[in-house]
């Protein structure tokens, strides 16, 4: 952009948009998600049947907890 290379300089930053927009942190960071993954696979059935509350309000109150207070909703 400094030197006007405005082509250039879109194509790049569309790239990097699209990357960042498909960016999967799993496949650069295994190890960080490994014990998360193993345990979803291994507690799936438990972990399924709260699927169909997601749409629900409480579900949705929870979310929000989620986003604000990551302690005091782990620590419930």
């Amino acid at each position: 952009i400094a030197e006007n290379k405005f082509p250039q300089a879109a194509l790049l930053a569309e790239d990097i948009n699209h990357t960042l927009a498909t960016f999967d942190p799993k496949l650069y960071f295994p190890k960080l998600f490994e014990t998360f993954v193993r345990l979803q696979v291994i507690n799936f059935e438990a972990l399924t049947a709260y699927a169909d509350l997601q749409e629900d309000p409480q579900w949705q109150a929870m979310q929000e907890w989620l986003k604000v207070d990551l302690d005091s909703f782990i620590k419930q």
